[in-house]
């Protein structure tokens, strides 16, 4: 509802839980208003993922691919890319942006990265301001500053959406001195174990 009524939205949740449900039904809705949506993902594989799926789901007419290495269909309503392209189009080619109404951000957690995430900042800062932003990550640890933040430079209202059930319960076990696989119970045993042997050797020597 909130990307329905003009606001951006941040999702964290863990894998499975839905956050490409999001993103599917936002392409849908903006496919029947004849609007274009840009889906970014930070490495080429997800982007070519990305371009089969959306293209199984929403038909190959429908769906375009712009990587550093690969153009297909750029004229496309929906169009799959790097980070880094969308950043570039941002600078040089804004006017291909005129038709677009949203562009998700594929794991946004990418913002803090020492390395890339000025992309993502660039990216967020220098989009046209008509443009809504969607932001999908498994964990964000500063999710509601980032929101704060995107409010401020971009003047737009920005909802955050944070899930933390998983949708599969994580299981913790060790691995043993020799490559068994321990409870904790039983790891907590093993490394009592080692450590009462040790001291008994020093007490001998």
């Amino acid at each position: 509802m909130a990307l329905r009524s003009g606001s951006s939205v941040i999702v964290a949740a863990p894998t499975g839980t839905g956050k490409t449900l999001i993103a599917e039904k936002l392409l849908a809705d903006v496919l029947t208003k004849e609007k274009g949506v840009i889906y970014t993902s930070p490495i080429k594989a997800l982007s070519n993922q990305k371009y089969r799926d959306f293209g199984a789901l929403f038909g190959r007419d429908k769906v375009g691919l712009i990587t550093g290495d690969l153009s297909i269909n750029e004229r496309a309503p929906v169009l799959v890319m790097t980070t880094e392209i969308f950043r570039n189009w941002c600078f040089a080619q804004p006017d291909e942006l005129q038709n677009i109404s949203h562009v998700i951000f594929d794991e946004m957690h990418y913002l803090d990265d020492p390395d890339r995430g000025t992309v993502w900042e660039e990216s967020i800062i220098f989009a046209p301001l008509h443009l809504r932003l969607l932001g999908l990550s498994a964990t964000i640890p500063n999710i509601y500053e980032i929101a704060a933040w995107i409010k401020e430079v971009r003047h737009d209202e920005v909802k955050v959406i944070v899930e933390k059930k998983r949708a599969v319960p994580l299981k913790t076990n060790w691995i043993g001195h020799h490559g068994n696989i321990l409870t904790a119970a039983e790891a907590q045993a093993e490394i009592k174990a080692q450590s009462d042997a040790r001291k008994e050797r020093y007490r001998e020597e």
